[in-house]
């Protein structure tokens, strides 16, 4: 699937829009820009009241304290939130972008089968049973069937135990 062009604004359609608010905004007695200042306040303030709201019951007491609204203003209102979700479509991805960059990288590979304590216990057993003559491979294959994990997990362990030695902080590698 080939990627989408990126669709601009016609020059024409961008002049209507601009003519619309400038004859809102006469209408109003304001310039476009002390008009633009206007609406971005109101609005600011009316999100300052939404990010209060906390259920149905606050929203209820919030919209009883509101002057009355025209039949065209309620109108309006109404439409505004029948559109809503399509423009919570259009933000919340770029939102959910901008959270995800603060998060921390999942570090990625299989969860430790072993934590520290078994690997201790386990590299303890291992050394039992060297101590008593069993060879290394031995050894760890019989610590292996006996803790139910894999050869290869018991080795890593075995190996990882000189740097555990050195620097506690560190994991052993599974």
């Amino acid at each position: 699937m080939a990627p989408r062009k990126a669709v601009v604004m016609r020059k024409d359609n961008c002049d209507a829009l601009l003519a619309a608010y400038d004859i809102m905004f006469k209408k109003l007695g304001m310039n476009l820009k002390r008009g633009m200042k206007e609406v971005c306040d109101a609005m600011e303030d009316h999100l300052r009241k939404l990010k209060q709201i906390r259920s149905r019951h606050a929203l209820e007491a919030m919209l009883m304290k509101e002057p009355e609204l025209s039949p065209g203003q309620l109108d309006a209102h109404i439409e505004a939130i029948r559109l809503l979700p399509r423009q919570l479509r259009k933000i919340l991805p770029a939102a959910s972008r901008e959270v995800a960059q603060k998060l921390p990288y999942d570090r990625g590979g299989r969860p430790r089968r072993l934590n520290r304590e078994q690997c201790k216990a386990l590299c303890g057993q291992i050394g039992d049973l060297f101590v008593r003559g069993v060879k290394l491979t031995v050894a760890q294959k019989r610590i292996a069937v006996r803790q139910g994990v894999s050869l290869r997990t018991v080795q890593r362990a075995w190996r990882a135990r000189k740097s555990g030695l050195e620097s506690s902080d560190s994991e052993p590698p599974t």
